[in-house]
This record gives structure tokens, sequence and C-alpha cells, in this order.
């Protein structure tokens, strides 16, 4: 069971970071280095959810919608200017 979960999410993983990162440069103006952590924390977070037993039908709109929550908490949070 784990290896099959492993190898499903390793396979999505392959599948939808390029477009995640894609999406998430846009709406963060282009800031790279937030784009990357907010797709590696995109990743984790499913990872964590599966790990504890979360069954997920369409694992790439899971993974827009842990996205997305996720650039909900970055607007929110405030920067020093």
């Amino acid at each position: 069971m784990a290896n099959k979960t492993e190898q499903a999410f390793l396979a999505e993983y392959e599948a939808n970071k390029n477009g995640l990162f894609r999406h998430a440069l846009m709406r963060l103006g282009g800031d790279r280095e937030r784009a990357l952590d907010l797709v590696s924390d995109t990743f984790a977070r499913t990872w964590d959810a599966l790990c504890k037993g979360k069954e997920m039908e369409n694992m790439r709109a899971y993974l827009y919608r842990v996205a997305h929550n996720l650039l909900v908490d970055e607007y929110g949070t405030k920067r020093p200017v």
C-alpha cells in the first residue's frame, strides 16, 4: 500500500511540478524563490495528507487547492517595506 501510494505521489509530482511552479510564479509577481517555497510546501502538505490516510480521487485538483490556500495565506502576511 505505501509503495503504491509513493509511486502515485511521485508520478503526480513529475506531472504537476512545473505547472504548479508557473502558477505560483505568476500569482507571486515573478518571485522565483517564494514560488519554489510554495510548491515545496504544497507537495509536503500533500504527502503528509497521504501518509495520514487521506483518500484523493483527483490528486492534481488537491495539489492546486493546497497551492491556492498557501497563496491566500501568502497574501495575508505582512512584509516589511
